[in-house]
């Protein structure tokens, strides 16, 4: 028959005032009714036990501890067990507050530049929910695994924005008087690859498909494009590569005056947040990209 554990107190709720923790166990017999046979179990005081992190060795006998908790592990939970006369074992669990907090990471995917934002899910500040946490936020690229995690400054509700393509893990550190407590999400934050990718024809003919001489672009930092015809001169510039539509429509600037079928040339200079280079760059300036289009209608 399981006792009654009521009394079984710290002498403190939180442990993040840095300063060993009184435990006091107490088991009271509860008696067995549900009979013709009543009886009550006895618990020795002897055979009371606290385990847990910190409890500090030699103090603990009789359902008294103390424990010096560590400070970076969050919430403690503490087993006071005891035994009774038939050999049987009970335990309860008594919780210290510590300092804990999780968050979530959104969004999780897009191209560069990527703009996230950290929100805080669950938190307790050493018992006291009144009391404001400090957060600091760390990220770390795991396509290079020896870097460490950078540190950033960041306030309660941080956003930050990513540049650099690649895979991101996001840590927060947070604290409260002496606590401090580390969590970093399972989540992996991923910042596309920059992307040129440049056609050779269109069809504008207003069927739908393929109207719009269009680049595909991710992740570009720089970009910006001219078409000229076989004279040499301007029919279209643009600097958005990443709007539906986004492009030449197959008319003198984007105008109501179309221009006739054939071949054209463009010059497009384009740089992405990861330096990459694409098909069809110059040899000398990996930077800028020219060819010919032809235009169908």
């Amino acid at each position: 028959v399981k006792p009654s554990f009521v009394g079984t107190r710290s002498d403190q709720a939180s442990l993040c005032s840095g300063n060993p923790v009184g435990l006091v166990g107490f088991a009271k017999p509860v008696p067995w009714t549900k009979d013709t046979f009543p009886f009550v179990n006895t618990f020795r005081e002897a055979d009371y036990i606290w385990s847990g992190l910190g409890v500090v060795e030699g103090s603990n006998s009789n359902g008294i501890a103390t424990t010096k908790p560590p400070l970076d592990k969050g919430n403690i939970n503490y087993i006071f067990r005891v035994r009774d006369n038939f050999g049987c074992y009970s335990d309860t669990t008594l919780t210290l507050y510590g300092v804990y907090a999780s968050f979530t990471v959104n969004p999780r995917s897009g191209e560069a530049p990527l703009e996230i934002k950290m929100e805080i899910d669950s938190s307790s500040n050493g018992g006291f929910e009144s009391s404001m946490n400090d957060f600091t936020w760390k990220f770390r690229e795991i396509n290079n695994p020896d870097t460490a995690f950078t540190l950033l400054d960041s306030t309660k509700a941080p956003t930050f924005t990513l540049e650099r393509p690649g895979e991101y893990l996001c840590r927060m550190v947070t604290r409260y008087e002496q606590c401090r407590y580390v969590y970093t999400s399972e989540d992996l934050i991923r910042v596309d690859s920059s992307l040129l990718e440049i056609p050779n024809v269109f069809t504008p003919n207003g069927d739908g498909a393929n109207d719009y001489f269009q680049v595909k672009a991710l992740s570009l930092k720089t970009f910006s494009g001219v078409i000229m015809n076989r004279w040499g001169k301007v029919v279209y510039e643009w600097t958005d590569p990443r709007t539906l539509e986004s492009g030449w429509n197959g008319k003198y600037m984007n105008t109501g005056q179309e221009s006739p079928d054939g071949t054209y040339f463009y010059v497009i200079l384009a740089t992405g947040y990861d330096d990459r280079s694409y098909p069809g760059a110059e040899k000398v300036n990996k930077k800028k990209y020219t060819g010919f289009l032809t235009l169908i209608r």
